[in-house]
């Protein structure tokens, strides 16, 4: 499985498909397979974009697995955003990401966003974007999901207490 991660869990697609949910990219690569809604806030409306677009990065991510199967990390990227919802400016706040043309990838498709329009002059936002696979080891995973707040730091687990 490989995975654009950026707020919360994943689950499997056959065939190569992509998954998009709340969060998270998903790939597989064959191994595995209410009433009325609460209007947003403008974070969660600029949020809902990013989560929405997260599929235009996989097209990043899968080119630099085929350059290098090991590669996980994270992007962490900035963004400007005009009134009327236009990227005008991108940036890498930071990355653990060393594969450049990845990386530049996900700078070209994320000035193709469309935010909302609004009343501010401009808009300053960054997203986190972390990109794991099958060949990314568990506790890793773990760590990048636990330093973005997608996972509790020290979750309780009931196997270990069952055990003592």
């Amino acid at each position: 499985m490989l995975s654009v991660l950026m707020l919360l869990g994943c689950a499997s697609t056959p065939d190569g498909a992509a998954n998009v949910q709340d969060g998270v990219i998903h790939l597989s690569t064959g191994e595995s397979d209410s009433g009325a809604p609460a209007p947003m806030s403008m974070q969660e409306r600029i949020r809902q974009v990013f989560l929405e677009s997260q599929v235009a990065l996989v097209d990043c991510y899968r080119p630099a697995l085929e350059r290098d199967p090991m590669r996980y990390g994270e992007v962490v990227v900035g963004v400007s955003i005009s009134p009327t919802g236009e990227v005008t400016n991108t940036e890498v706040v930071f990355s653990t990401i060393a594969d450049t043309e990845m990386v530049e990838c996900v700078l070209t498709r994320t000035k193709d966003f469309e935010f909302p329009n609004h009343s501010r002059e401009a808009i300053r936002a960054s997203y986190p974007f972390l990109f794991t696979s099958d060949a990314t080891p568990p506790e890793v995973v773990r760590a990048l999901k636990v330093r973005h707040g997608l996972i509790p730091p020290d979750p309780v687990l009931n196997e270990d207490i069952e055990s003592e």
